[in-house]
């Protein structure tokens, strides 16, 4: 089975037939997708604009990240579920159109980042915060790469819908 089949097999299912024809069913799928990306971004800002020391300093690192994580990720989860529903309604449209890879790769390098944030930062920049120079750098480019990871995914999103297709 091929990639292409497989795309046509996604297009052609009862979920993708579905979002394809209905006149309603797509139009709920991106609106929750956009709800819950804006969650997910607004979120991710909190965090980042607290590791580049320009909000909520009177609030540690680790308080920010416990109270805002589990609302990033239950919004991803419903943004990537609104995602792949859409996605399903024409897959091979998505899949060649330049703002959709653009996104997705975009994605998957944010998603790198807060793995090596969480993963080898974190520590750093919650033991030495507002001390250790090291530890402060470290958040600051976290934080920077995340913000502009997370604008082009967004700029990337909208244009999708402006190029589908064409």
């Amino acid at each position: 089975m091929s990639f292409n089949d497989v795309l046509e097999w996604i297009g052609s299912s009862a979920i993708g037939t579905a979002f394809a024809q209905s006149i309603w069913l797509f139009p709920a799928a991106e609106t929750v997708h956009v709800i819950t990306i804006t969650l997910v971004v607004g979120t991710v800002m909190v965090a980042d604009l607290r590791l580049l020391n320009w909000t909520d300093r009177d609030h540690k690192l680790d308080v920010i990240l416990r109270d805002t994580l589990p609302w990033t990720w239950g919004a991803y989860a419903l943004a990537v579920v609104s995602g792949l529903l859409m996605f399903s309604s024409g897959p091979a449209k998505y899949v060649g159109n330049i703002y959709f890879i653009v996104k997705m790769i975009l994605m998957v390098a944010a998603g790198i980042n807060m793995v090596v944030f969480h993963r080898f930062t974190q520590s750093r920049a919650k033991s030495h915060e507002g001390t250790a120079r090291a530890g402060r750098d470290a958040a600051y480019l976290a934080g920077g790469i995340s913000i502009a990871l997370w604008i082009g995914v967004v700029l990337a999103g909208r244009w999708i819908g402006f190029t589908a297709g064409t």
